[in-house]
């Protein structure tokens, strides 16, 4: 049964909080799985910091009331979109409606003047169920982009 509580906040990341993704994932495969191909295994605090950011990527942390990490995920420059990245609950908490709740805030954070955008691997289909339950349809990647393999792109049609 999902429930969607509603004592979460999105809030900009910290450093201590991305120190807890570290956990999180346990093999290089479930890293690549969430943060892609650039991103070094085994995760290092400093490295994964230095891998996931760039200029143009603002990093956001769903927080209980406690303050503790209950998901993450980004808003990037990608594709001349604004992309959400690097999406992850944390598993202590999975199918409870986090994140539902992660996804919907983060979309808050865009600017709806651009397209917004996510690509999601093909075998993950929990959140593929959930992003086209959110309005996010799949389609072809813009310019003829070279998506990692196994990878769906997909863009945020709100409905009215």
């Amino acid at each position: 049964m999902n429930h969607f509580p509603q004592h979460l906040q999105l809030i900009l990341a910290n450093q201590s909080q991305i120190a807890q993704l570290l956990v999180w994932f346990n093999t290089e495969a479930a890293t690549r799985a969430w943060a892609g191909p650039k991103v070094h295994y085994p995760l290092i605090l400093s490295q994964l910091i230095e891998d996931i950011n760039d200029t143009q990527s603002q990093d956001y942390a769903l927080v209980d009331e406690k303050g503790q990490l209950k998901g993450f995920g980004q808003i990037l420059s990608r594709f001349g979109n604004q992309h959400l990245g690097r999406i992850v609950v944390n598993p202590k908490y999975r199918g409870q409606g986090i994140g539902h709740q992660l996804v919907t805030r983060l979309l808050t954070k865009t600017n709806p003047a651009f397209t917004r955008s996510l690509l999601v691997y093909k075998d993950n289909l929990a959140a593929l169920q959930l992003y086209q339950k959110l309005g996010f349809q799949r389609t072809l990647p813009p310019n003829d982009e070279v998506l990692p393999e196994n990878c769906i792109f997909m863009i945020y049609h709100p409905t009215i």
